[in-house]
């Protein structure tokens, strides 16, 4: 049956129609799962200028004129999801308030507030105070200066755009989760307490 199918068809299309539709008619195909499957990518397959306008609607474009700085920006933010995974120290410290530092004076950081959102920047910023403030038992703040770098770069994301706000304020329970991190064993945020 595939020869004749195959002497048939004209082109690559054809052929995965006419074996699709050949298989469907079939008796020996009872899963119902399996044919909706082979029908969706029969659709998928005309389909294909939908597809790309899709993908389209998802795509990030940069300008010529900002490709270095795109390229810099996603060095520091690399930089930074690297020492995510490292015992803090001293070097780690200024390794990440300058990577902070090199995202925040970055044009495209303010050009393009989409992008920092899709890239979760805000998202690896929490997770950097999180494990810093949460890795103490003590009263006081081991890096104080890369949790006020952590705390600046968050609010200058929340600047830049509405979007980020509200991409922030999804995080809202996962703040408050950790909110008392850094404070100290003695605080309670109950007010019953």
């Amino acid at each position: 049956m595939w020869l004749l199918i195959s002497e048939q068809a004209a082109n690559l299309k054809e052929l995965i129609s006419q074996t699709m539709v050949s298989w469907a008619q079939e008796c020996h195909i009872l899963d119902s799962e399996l044919v909706r499957k082979m029908f969706s990518l029969l659709r998928r397959q005309y389909d294909s200028i939908g597809e790309l306008l899709r993908a389209m609607r998802k795509t990030y474009t940069i300008s010529a004129a900002s490709v270095q700085d795109t390229i810099n920006l996603l060095a520091a933010l690399g930089q930074i999801r690297s020492l995510l995974s490292v015992r803090m120290g001293k070097e780690e410290e200024k390794l990440m308030i300058d990577g902070l530092g090199d995202i925040m004076n970055n044009k495209v950081f303010y050009q393009h507030p989409n992008l920092m959102r899709i890239l979760g920047m805000h998202e690896t910023v929490m997770e950097v105070m999180v494990n810093v403030l949460g890795g103490h038992k003590s009263q006081e703040i081991a890096f104080p200066k890369m949790v006020a770098s952590c705390c600046r770069f968050l609010c200058y994301f929340c600047r830049i755009s509405r979007q980020n706000q509200k991409a922030m304020f999804d995080h809202l329970s996962y703040l408050l989760e950790n909110s008392s991190v850094g404070l100290g064993g003695y605080i309670s945020l109950s007010p019953f307490h």
